[in-house]
């Protein structure tokens, strides 16, 4: 990503030098695993990188960040490790899937990170003056990790950023911002797999919904199964283009069992979520919805 000559900005956590807890590490425990090694993290610290990166880690500085003029390579790096908040202490991690149950919350969040929302303004200030329009892609990912660890506060926790992070974007676009509103941009909200949450009594009533125990309470679920499912993913859309996504959905998932009629309808894969970015950008001939 830094030596590609294509990117403008990139956010994301990694530092390292600097702990799960946001805890600055001693020179000799410095991880350099999300950065690209000692020497391109030496280099970007100290301003030498030969494509021009300007790094900014501390919070009040990303926070500015949000408005105003931004450097041409911008590189944002939390002072944290691998995640914004979710390895922080209190994480939990189920065995042989349980449940762990801490509230969200329950552990103060790092106050000197962040969130993916403030992240989310950096990104779309850095990027929406070009008149040639902009592409930029956010990510909550520690979700998936939260999910595979069956910690439900921590989940919670980071769905909670990443709709934030959505609002972000649509209160961005409603505001007009320098001329980027809906008429004019295309929004798709999507997920790349599922981990197959139902409801506390979904191992015995199938497809059973998790369950709304009322505001402040744990909602009740239960993950069938540790890890991922093939179960379709919500695709949202608004925007030019997102008119796109029905006449790429042309696939059916429907069965019967037991005279009962299961299946989500019509839908489409991922292959076809980025056909309809590329279209919708002009890339591809108007109607031409199969071309490669």
């Amino acid at each position: 990503m830094m030596s590609s000559g294509v990117l403008d900005v990139v956010i994301a956590p990694g530092n390292p030098d600097f702990d799960a807890n946001g805890v600055a590490r001693p020179p000799e425990d410095y991880s350099y695993e999300f950065v690209g090694g000692a020497e391109t993290w030496n280099q970007l610290e100290s301003g030498t990188h030969p494509a021009g990166w300007t790094l900014v880690e501390d919070k009040s500085s990303i926070e500015a960040l949000m408005t105003g003029p931004v450097p041409s390579k911008l590189l944002v790096v939390p002072e944290v490790e691998q995640t914004l908040q979710f390895y922080r202490s209190g994480f939990c991690e189920a065995i042989d899937f349980t449940t762990c149950v801490d509230p969200p919350g329950e552990t103060p969040p790092i106050e000197t990170v962040p969130t993916l929302e403030t992240m989310t303004k950096v990104g779309l200030n850095a990027v929406d003056e070009n008149p040639e329009g902009f592409f930029l892609m956010i990510e909550g990912g520690a979700v998936d990790w939260a999910m595979h660890s069956i910690d439900y506060g921590r989940m919670i926790e980071e769905m909670v950023d990443f709709n934030k992070s959505v609002d972000a974007v649509a209160s961005y676009l409603d505001a007009d911002t320098n001329g980027n509103n809906w008429d004019n941009t295309l929004v798709l909200v999507t997920a790349d797999h599922d981990h197959f949450l139902f409801g506390p009594d979904s191992d015995t009533v199938a497809f059973q919904p998790v369950q709304d125990n009322g505001p402040g309470v744990m909602p009740g679920g239960k993950f069938p199964v540790g890890g991922h499912s093939s179960q379709l993913v919500p695709v949202y859309a608004r925007g030019p283009g997102s008119e796109l996504l029905s006449e790429f959905a042309d696939q059916l998932d429907s069965y019967s069992y037991r005279e009962v009629e299961y299946g989500r309808g019509l839908y489409l894969d991922q292959t076809e979520i980025f056909q309809t970015m590329d279209q919708a950008m002009g890339f591809v001939p108007d109607g031409d919805v199969n071309a490669d």
